[in-house]
């Protein structure tokens, strides 16, 4: 069993790996979409139907958030390879779901469901309570957060476990330190247990992120804490206890949502909303799947939390939300290498302010046409930072890069360029566009691969595909190539001579080259970063590493440290071999490991 990521980097590298392979299983397979990872998967997956030994393998396909049969034919015809025949659909679930509200009133908050057609509510759910004498002024609950508290604790003692969902990652630890306090005012009472399970769990936490950080001190609770910044060794601690029953409140980001089989009696869902848009139908049909535990509940609740101020608000937000609910229920499964390339084509057009029909022309004369440009946003509109834009790009290259043979001459891009798309998703879909809009998608596309294929060498575009890296990337890593083998050399020749601090040096020169560049830029690189990789390599706890970090510390560590400046250690080996560096078979991968293990002493990492 293999992750997609590392299943399309052993094709990369050894496209004969797969030959004896019968049977291929593609869970979660709705995660289409124009993210970074989605991309590529959609890719890997076109890549895998177009071998030449397709034909005997048999490919499976799950999801428990595809839609109505009506609605899947081009996946169906895609992963079929047009064959006859259709997919095994069932809408059965162990438990009804149940949608409504929590609706804060004045001085108390209405529970409204909806059952078979018809309204049924509590009218006093959650009350408005004083506080303790001395403990605070105001009574509880004063806000939303407070008022999805205190849901959750009514819901507890109704012996229901709570899932309350947060698109926001910081938004979940706010929560976090708002239960604290509450505990600690006496508005809420502890309804933690001290099982094996929870003390490992804090254990785990205080050795990684320490015993103050509101994700290890909530434990104690009774509620878990979950998002994608948590270091991944306490996260499975923290999943071991959910498994286990014993925190009945979690409150989590899309990461526990999309990847963990956790369901909840009531999932309540504070926000709606994600850098200033609606999040999207298919992650919030997948987030409300976690609503009903099977043979425990009869029914699982969604229920959305609101204290907006005023009867307009309110009622907006309610639009908001059936609104939501609707296109959950309705929707689709999409191309995202087909959105990828129509939302990089409009915002081009915005930016320049051409006619459509002339974007093409202008991509195709200048390669300044692929810069980012910030450009003034509605309000409800998603900002583009200009980190977003390279991601998508380099994205856009990827798909180009995994469709097309490096050997491809450039007179013959067009054409093995539809050979390779051939019955993939993007064609079938957007054979359903105009077809003006088709020609302008597919030489905008073209246009791109046109580019790639100008600015680099067979050598080159095969070292990029290896490496998992764009044009920008690539450029960039033979711009500097001699100065990062040498680095790498350098670090390992440390690590063999037992000289841990000329290691971590070369270590963090690497980074300082690396950490300049996306993918392998860190979504979150603090003032001190340097110390703080350094402390890593020489074996500092985690916890130590994550406070030199500082606010960042937890992310850095996960995302900059172990998953990105080991990838680009990587990259720069496999691409070094691709072009041929003359010094690129000495690099053994010991300061690979050494940066995901977080120690440079050999016997350690080896």
């Amino acid at each position: 069993m293999s992750t997609p990521e590392k299943l399309d980097f052993a094709l990369r590298n050894d496209p004969e790996i797969i030959n004896d392979v019968g049977l291929i299983v593609l869970d979660e397979g709705h995660m289409l979409g124009p993210g970074e990872r989605e991309v590529r998967y959609e890719a890997l997956v076109q890549r895998l139907l177009r071998r030449p030994n397709a034909g005997p393998r048999r490919i499976v396909c799950l999801s428990a958030l595809f839609p109505e049969v009506e609605k899947m034919s081009d996946l169906v015809a895609w992963i079929r390879r047009d064959t006859p025949g259709g997919p095994v659909h069932s809408d059965w679930r162990a438990t009804r779901q149940r949608y409504g509200w929590i609706r804060w009133e004045g001085h108390a908050a209405r529970l409204q469901v909806q059952v078979e057609g018809e309204e049924s509510f509590v009218p006093r759910f959650v009350e408005s309570t004083p506080p303790p004498r001395g403990r605070r002024k105001k009574n509880f609950p004063q806000n939303k957060n407070e008022l999805t508290l205190a849901s959750a604790w009514q819901f507890v003692s109704q012996d229901k476990n709570v899932l309350i969902y947060s698109p926001v990652k910081k938004s979940v630890e706010t929560l976090g330190r708002l239960v604290l306090a509450c505990v600690a005012q006496e508005v809420l009472p502890s309804i933690g247990k001290a099982t094996k399970l929870v003390q490992e769990a804090m254990a785990a936490g205080a050795e990684w992120i320490g015993a103050d950080h509101p994700a290890v001190r909530c434990l104690e609770h009774g509620v878990a804490i979950h998002h994608g910044g948590l270091p991944r060794p306490f996260l499975t601690h923290v999943e071991r206890v959910l498994r286990a029953g014993d925190c009945r409140i979690t409150i989590a980001s899309p990461t526990l949502a999309q990847g963990l089989n956790l369901s909840a009696s009531v999932l309540l869902v504070p926000s709606i909303w994600r850098n200033r848009k609606i999040i999207p139908a298919v992650e919030f049909a997948n987030v409300s799947g976690r609503a009903g535990r099977a043979f425990v509940d009869l029914e699982g609740l969604v229920l959305h939390v609101i204290w907006e101020p005023g009867a307009r608000k309110r009622q907006r937000a309610m639009r908001d939300w059936e609104e939501l609910l609707a296109q959950a229920k309705a929707a689709e499964i999409g191309s995202g290498l087909l959105q990828l390339a129509v939302s990089l084509f409009l915002r081009i057009a915005k930016v320049t302010g051409l006619p459509a029909q002339e974007v093409v022309n202008y991509v195709l004369g200048q390669d300044t046409a692929w810069d980012y440009v910030e450009i003034e946003v509605a309000e409800c509109e998603a900002v583009i930072t200009e980190t977003d834009w390279e991601r998508d790009i380099a994205s856009l290259d990827a798909a180009v890069l995994a469709h097309l043979d490096p050997e491809t001459a450039e007179d013959m891009i067009d054409s093995e360029l539809d050979d390779a798309l051939e019955g993939s998703l993007f064609t079938r879909q957007l054979a359903r566009k105009r077809a003006a809009d088709q020609a302008l998608i597919r030489a905008f596309v073209t246009a791109r691969a046109r580019l790639i294929w100008v600015r680099t060498s067979q050598y080159q575009r095969r070292g990029y595909h290896l490496a998992g890296v764009g044009l920008r990337a690539g450029m960039y890593l033979d711009a500097h190539l001699n100065d990062l083998v040498r680095l790498l050399l350098t670090a390992e020749e440390a690590i063999a001579s037992m000289d841990a601090d000329s290691a971590a040096i070369a270590i963090a020169d690497f980074g300082e080259l690396m950490f300049q560049k996306v993918p392998f830029k860190p979504r979150k690189q603090p003032v001190r970063w340097r110390e703080a990789l350094t402390r890593w390599l020489l074996g500092d706890s985690s916890a130590v590493v994550v406070r030199t970090g500082g606010d960042g510390g937890v992310e850095f560590l996960q995302d900059g440290i172990i998953y990105r400046l080991t990838w680009a250690m990587e990259a720069v080996r496999v691409h070094a071999l691709a072009v041929g560096h003359p010094e690129a078979g000495e690099i053994g991968g010991l300061a690979a490991m050494a940066t995901e293990t977080g120690s440079v002493v050999r016997p350690v990492i080896t």
